[in-house]
């Protein structure tokens, strides 16, 4: 065999090695990013935030917790969220969910549209007639569902003032 032909395949090898590793690593349950997600906890009776669920959250979610709607702030477009929320749509209809999507930013968290998202989202739990439980998460359920937390709790302050005062340590609570 040729030299030429054994770095052709050693580049190969290295640029699939390398490629398995990125897809790898933005695992939301793989090592790195396990230590920074974020904690599931309650802003409200019937609102739940937290990081992308783990595969064995799912049940837990569903049959433990018991939410029905789960509500995925990701953007389907990106490179790095798009397969995961095509995943959890299934995940969600697989384990008879109601799946939603807001798509919010990542890198630019205080912008309009994502403001305008959060806003949309928390008008529709509002209205929703509070009988549903929404688990709303982001892919590492730090900082949209941060965002989406203030506009709901704004919302709710203002569509409830007793409700809000009772839930307002919940929802600005890291």
């Amino acid at each position: 065999m040729r030299t030429e032909h054994k770095v052709w395949i050693l580049t190969l090898f290295f640029a699939g090695l390398f490629a398995f590793g990125l897809y790898s690593a933005f695992k939301p349950e793989s090592y790195p990013l396990k230590f920074i997600r974020g904690d599931v906890r309650p802003i409200s009776e019937n609102v739940i935030i937290g990081p992308y669920p783990e595969k064995k959250e799912w049940l837990k979610l569903r049959n433990d917790i018991g939410v029905d709607v789960l509500v995925s702030l990701m953007d389907p477009n990106s490179v790095v969220e798009g397969r995961f929320v095509k995943a959890e749509k299934a995940m969600a209809e697989k384990y008879g969910m109601e799946f939603l999507n807001f798509p919010m930013d990542f890198l630019h968290l205080s912008n309009d549209s994502n403001k305008a998202a959060a806003a949309k989202l928390s008008e529709y739990i509002l209205n929703s007639g509070g009988d549903k439980l929404f688990y709303v998460h982001c892919y590492l359920g730090r900082h949209r569902v941060k965002v989406f937390g203030e506009a709901f709790k704004v919302l709710l302050e203002e569509a409830n003032p007793p409700e809000a005062q009772k839930t307002s340590a919940l929802a600005t609570s890291p």
